[in-house]
């Protein structure tokens, strides 16, 4: 790494109490300071004592720092320390931490004497340079010892800037073209790299393509097990609890032109990964294939001017193809919008098998344009297609995606008009209109929204129908506007644009028309709502009229189906064990590890779908100390999914605290565990997966 060495590079991260910086308070500060070439010059750590209670320091944050409330009883305040660390910030000074926004708000807050000249977030430049990560916390990042330690987090933190420092160094290397774009003002490290880019002379031509690995041929061969479907019945429900998912699908998988349907994400990932497992690579989604419009990619690089977001994506399009990767890794709302932009939607690819879940296949039947419309349909999870159906018809409307795809369009077409592929000047000032006009409505749709949860703690209510309600008189007049406005738009965008856009105002206009539920969310402590349609869809005859082609219904748990393996026996590949109490919980996985042999034998998940349980279970797994002996994982309490599954993926033995569809998505990770302890399920339906958990069991 060689950066421009007339600037500092400051390291900083804080250990705080909880994630509210307007009522949050530091514990812990890290600075360390490298020279331009990324050797450490200097150091600073201190732990700080919070003005608040200290019996108030949450489980959590002692569980997750290592931060006791002995360690910071008598620690230095921020201003006691603040003569130790005002030299490290200058007017040259650039701040580098990860999501250091974060770290920001408390320097601001609680060091407002403090000024520096610059910052720089590698969480962002992470996601462009970092590829098809399950997560991009910093402890997954650059793994090790002392996770969430302030002094060492910073450590990491620059580790991980100077890894993605020298990958652009490489590609500026080996692609020359590179540095033409991290060299311009724009860009957020310009400043800082000390390569200047080519004076180009002529156009970009002949971009070298991303070399897209398509799955070989690796079609299964049929034996005297295979199932042949031509023998089975059209429309039919048969039942398949006596045999595991993964020899089912080698019973299947030598047919060609099937879609798997599975009633949710977590299933098909574990029906891809076993599928793979037996070799079967050639697997097509519902989704459509990514394909890029090279013509369109050039017109794009060639452009006079470009956004940081657009610079972070050429260099992660040539870090894919540094690489050898096919396909992109497009993991931001940036992304997604210029991806929008260069996409070909003449390319389309015919799988063997294709992968679905009920609701993608839903919405994919509704589609005007079908390629896989001849195949044959195998739905699994059966007993459950009333209540996928009715999900899908009831899915709930989020206002904000309706308008992220309109700003996309706008992009878009922004970027036509930049790249010269529309000659008109009036499109996007049509499609800006219709944009602000959609945020008016939506903020003037959320006021009166909030009247309904004045002078209660409701989350979710049912209304009458919002066409009709006075309540939102206001709202309707707008939605009218936008309404007629709305085919104005067909001769400005693409047709399948327009097709999309539509199908999200005609969902709109039918949940206006009907009684609905509106449930409130918060989001960066805003106030906003969803809305969805409440529906009970139960009539046979009626649900498989959907169906455009043949379709074979496969349930679990269905006995009054026909038997498909009546002569085979099913088969327990998971310990379960029901225990509705928490000290009881403890107990038995205390008494189940007496010695450290037993420790690294046992992985225990526990079934909890109530959060406030699962904190309360998670706190006292940890005041019986079993975090001694157990790496323990909660869901959405010791972080999200992708980080808690990296934990788990390097770790034994462990206890896990999550609901149904964690323990699917660690199945699909091929996570092993030894038992399963069931400490609460939500609803009725407890026995349907207490089945699926035995059918999805990895074998």
């Amino acid at each position: 790494m060689n950066l421009n060495p007339n600037y500092r590079y400051i390291g900083l991260d804080f250990e705080t109490t909880g994630l509210d910086f307007s009522k949050d308070e530091p514990i812990q500060i890290g600075i360390v300071e490298i020279d331009h070439t990324g050797k450490i010059i200097k150091e600073f750590s201190s732990l700080l004592k919070p003005t608040k209670d200290l019996s108030e320091l949450k489980t959590i944050v002692g569980f997750i720092t290592g931060i006791s409330i002995d360690d910071i009883a008598n620690a230095p305040t921020p201003q006691d320390i603040l003569p130790q660390i005002q030299g490290f910030f200058t007017d040259n000074t650039i701040l580098i931490g990860h999501n250091i926004r974060f770290d920001l708000e408390f320097l601001h807050k609680f060091f407002p004497e403090l000024s520096y000249a610059n910052n720089i977030d590698t969480y962002p430049l992470a996601q462009g340079m970092i590829h098809y990560q399950s997560s991009y916390a910093l402890e997954v990042l650059v793994p090790g010892e002392n996770a969430h330690n302030a002094l060492q987090d910073t450590k990491n933190a620059l580790t991980l800037f100077q890894k993605i420092i020298e990958k652009i160094e490489n590609l500026q290397t080996k692609y020359p073209i590179v540095s033409h774009f991290t060299s311009q003002e724009i860009f957020s490290l310009a400043a800082y790299l000390p390569a200047k880019g080519p004076t180009l002379n002529n156009d970009i031509k002949d971009i070298p393509r991303l070399n897209k690995i398509m799955g070989a041929n690796t079609q299964s061969q049929a034996n005297e097990s295979t199932i042949d479907l031509g023998q089975l019945e059209n429309q039919k429900r048969y039942y398949l609890g006596n045999t595991n998912l993964k020899t089912f699908l080698e019973r299947v998988a030598p047919n060609k032109n099937i879609i798997l349907a599975f009633s949710n994400l977590q299933k098909l990932n574990i029906a891809k990964s076993m599928l793979n497992a037996m070799g079967i690579k050639n697997l097509g989604f519902l989704k459509d294939d990514q394909m890029i419009d090279y013509q369109k990619f050039e017109s794009f690089l060639n452009k006079t001017t470009f956004t940081n977001e657009e610079i972070l994506f050429i260099c992660k399009y040539y870090s894919h193809l540094e690489q050898g990767l096919g396909l992109l890794d497009l993991n931001t709302k940036s992304d997604y919008q210029i991806y929008h932009f260069l996409k070909n939607k003449k390319e389309k690819t015919r799988y063997p098998i294709v992968l679905a879940t009920h609701q993608g296949l839903f919405s994919y039947i509704q589609e005007t344009t079908n390629e896989y419309q001849d195949y044959d349909i195998l739905f699994f999870d059966a007993e459950r297609r009333y209540k996928s159906y009715n999900l899908f018809l009831s899915r709930p409307q989020d206002m904000y995606y309706t308008l992220n795809f309109i700003e996309t369009l706008l992009y878009k077409q922004f970027l036509e008009q930049e790249t010269n592929a529309k000659t008109t000047k009036s499109n996007n000032q049509k499609i800006a209109a219709f944009y602000t006009s959609f945020q008016i409505f939506i903020g003037q749709l959320f006021m009166e929204s909030k009247q309904l949860f004045t002078g209660n703690n409701a989350e979710r209510i049912q209304s009458n129908p919002i066409s009709t309600d006075s309540t939102f008189y206001k709202t309707n007049l707008i939605w009218k506007q936008i309404i007629d406005a709305l085919p104005t738009l067909e001769d400005e965008v693409d047709p399948s644009d327009f097709e999309t856009i539509k199908k999200q105002f005609d969902h709109i206009e039918t949940l206006f028309n009907t009684v609905i539920t509106i449930e409130k969310k918060m989001m960066n402590d805003d106030m906003y709502f969803v809305y969805s349609e409440h529906t009970q869809y139960t009539s046979w005859s009626e649900f498989i009229e959907i169906f455009p082609s043949t379709i074979y219904f496969f349930s679990n748990s269905d006995k009054a189906a026909t038997n498909l393996f009546p002569n085979e026996q099913p088969k327990i590949n998971i310990k379960t064990n029901k225990i509705g109490l928490y000290d009881k919980i403890v107990g038995y996985i205390t008494n189940n590890s007496q010695t450290p042999q037993d420790y690294k034998q046992q992985s225990f998940f526990i079934a909890s779908t109530r959060k406030e349980e699962s904190k309360q279970l998670f706190e006292s797994l940890y005041k019986s100390n079993l975090h001694n002996h157990y790496t323990i994982v909660a869901e959405n309490i010791t972080g999200g999914a992708g980080k808690n599954i990296f934990k788990l993926k390097n770790s034994a033995p462990k206890i896990i605290i999550g609901g149904y569809a964690f323990l699917l998505a660690i199945y699909a990770e091929c996570i092993s565990l030894d038992e399963i302890i069931v400490f609460n399920i939500r609803g009725n339906n407890e026995q349907s997966i207490l089945d699926d958990i035995q059918r999805y069991a990895n074998s």
